[in-house]
């Protein structure tokens, strides 16, 4: 059974990846007025105005790197990673033309506390309806739980709690997921890894590909949600040699 709401992300980032606007390139400290924010910035302070914080990754000059990312609210969508020379303006400009290839198809799911051991998954890439146009942007492959809210679905109620069909599923999905889980227990909304835990409970690794020219670079990770009207974005400093 489809949403009774029909096709209501219709509007939503991901459905043009790239397209929408966004506040910040580097995203906000905090995503709401209220907090809350980045500790030692006010709520909704630009990122890309917050100074370098410790030392930069170092990358190999057109070699392989890695960068990986973790969901606390799973708003399905995608995202891609890009690059803008440090000491200019950090904007979707510069980044547009600094996007990185992703070196594979498939990402590795890594335990932060080394709960198990690496393994991979088929990584699906879009680039077309891109922007800028043809740019590979890659699928969050976790589905959260089968109705529009992403959790709490239940047959019983009607709106935004109704699971789109009668299935069954792992706590807290137990009527079933939005598509199929890429492994056992990758699906649901809430915590890293989306599950109700208060730790996270894994990362995303994804290979990207270095470019050749060494330099102080930041680095630009955008999310276009598909569940919610939001785009997120993140920065980190960046040592290419």
């Amino acid at each position: 059974m489809k949403s009774s709401l029909g096709d209501w992300t219709a509007s939503h980032p991901w459905r043009s990846p790239g397209k929408a606007p966004n506040h910040d390139a580097c995203g906000l400290s905090g995503a709401y007025s209220v907090g809350p924010g980045v500790s030692g910035f006010p709520p909704l302070y630009p990122g890309s105005q917050i100074a370098a914080q410790g030392k930069p990754a170092v990358w190999p000059a057109g070699g392989v790197a890695e960068a990986a990312w973790s969901i606390w609210s799973n708003h399905g969508g995608g995202y891609i990673y890009r690059l803008c020379p440090s000491g200019t303006d950090l904007t979707e400009e510069c980044f547009r033309s600094g996007i990185l290839p992703f070196a594979t198809n498939t990402t590795t799911i890594r335990s932060p506390w080394d709960d198990f051991s690496d393994f991979k998954i088929q990584a699906r890439d879009v680039s077309i309806g891109t922007h800028p146009e043809r740019s590979a942007w890659r699928m969050n492959p976790i589905p959260a739980c089968n109705c529009d809210l992403g959790y709490n679905c239940t047959i019983a109620e009607q709106g935004v709690h109704t699971a789109y069909e009668q299935s069954s599923g792992a706590f807290p999905c137990e009527t079933g997921y939005q598509f199929d889980p890429p492994w056992s227990t990758g699906f649901g909304y809430w915590g890293s890894g989306a599950h109700y835990r208060e730790r996270l409970y894994f990362t995303m690794v994804d290979k990207l590909v270095v470019p050749p020219t060494p330099g102080k670079y930041v680095l630009s990770w955008r999310w276009d949600a598909e569940n919610s009207p939001q785009v997120w974005g993140n920065c980190a400093d960046i040592l290419i040699v």
